[in-house]
């Protein structure tokens, strides 16, 4: 979806796509309006600048409502209760979709983040976690997961070697199960050919 898209859902609203200007009667008389009437208008009225023509506005539009408006035929309103407003501007921004790294960072615009719990304790997350990296009005970004909001904290980007030295330090530290002397399995020997592995031959 488009980031409008995206808002739309959020919002549980269904857009209804017009993919004709038949099919978008009361807009296209809108137009009509906006690029036929009020040029013509403006002109009789002898505006000549832009403060003219904001004060001539506020006239012309109760004008060509009182003249081309028509009453709904049900007055109730259909719109439904918003969101807080403290919420709307985690809905109002953009939105970009990242997979969590094995140590729960995420990578956004060349820089990595780690998402912060309230306490501001680093949040864990499994890899590959969906993270939704938002970019708020102010400019300032936090992240989704599910429906709870996170703030984030850009840390220094590890170099290759570092990466490597990681893993190097998680594998030794990963525990090797020898089998006991007594283990069922050592009954059992494997054929050298049934094993994929040449025999040795004898000098």
């Amino acid at each position: 979806m488009t980031q409008f898209g995206n808002v739309l859902d959020i919002l549980g609203i269904q857009p209804i796509r017009a993919f004709s200007p038949q099919a978008k009667g009361r807009v296209e008389r809108l137009w009509g309006t906006l690029q036929k009437r009020l040029p013509v208008d403006m002109k009789v009225a002898g505006i000549q600048g832009v403060e003219e023509a904001n004060l001539f506005l506020h006239e012309y539009i109760k004008r060509h409502n009182d003249r081309f408006a028509v009453e709904a035929s049900d007055t109730e309103s259909a719109f439904l209760p918003g969101p807080p407003a403290a919420l709307m501007h985690f809905i109002l921004c953009v939105r970009e979709d990242r997979k969590t790294a094995g140590d729960s960072s995420i990578s956004w615009k060349g820089k990595t983040y780690i998402i912060e719990e309230k306490d501001g304790e680093q949040k864990l997350f499994n890899r590959g976690s969906s993270i939704s990296v938002l970019t708020l009005m102010d400019g300032s970004i936090a992240a989704q997961h599910g429906v709870e909001i996170f703030s984030v904290r850009e840390i220094a980007k590890k170099s290759r070697i570092e990466k490597k030295e990681i893993k190097k330090e998680e594998k030794e530290l990963k525990p090797v199960y020898k089998p006991a002397p007594d283990h069922p399995w050592r009954k059992f020997k494997i054929h050298p050919a049934a094993s994929g592995k040449s025999p040795k031959t004898a000098a």
